[in-house]
């Protein structure tokens, strides 16, 4: 019995390991899919109710960016934006990541917009409140 389970312990690790290891690569291998720096304009948003899962939480408004942005001559319309805040505007314009291969796939993660003071902010809701680790992230793309 001591036997079994040191067998199914040992197939139970190296099935985690398997695993870890493939998301690693992915992760690594993904990592600079999202090679090209564009910038998009904000040119719809529209509000919803957002429901919570929690019942005991109230539904809550949320602002829903749509951006278009050209890419080698092809242009892309009413984008969901990856990222917003409550003061996205019509007309405002923002730096997104796409990837240079398939220019449809925006990155998700970050969603910048110039800053006269500090030369960059961020202008997504993706928790954001340290003004250097801003800049620093958008560092990465320059």
């Amino acid at each position: 019995m001591k036997k079994t389970i040191n067998i199914i312990m040992s197939v139970a690790a190296v099935v985690f390991g398997v695993v870890f290891a493939v998301t690693g690569i992915k992760t690594i291998s993904e990592k600079d899919l999202y090679d090209t720096q564009i910038t998009a304009t904000v040119v719809d948003v529209q509000e919803e109710w957002e429901s919570s899962a929690d019942p005991e939480e109230p539904d809550r408004l949320v602002n829903n960016a749509y951006i278009d942005y050209e890419f080698d001559g092809k242009k892309y319309e009413h984008v969901p934006a990856p990222e917003q805040d409550d003061n996205t505007k019509v007309g405002d314009s923002v730096d997104i990541l796409v990837q240079s291969k398939n220019p449809e796939k925006i990155s998700k993660k970050y969603i910048f917009c110039p800053d006269e003071k500090n030369n960059c902010c961020c202008n997504g809701s993706n928790g954001y409140t340290n003004q250097q680790r801003r800049c620093q992230q958008q560092k990465v793309f320059r």
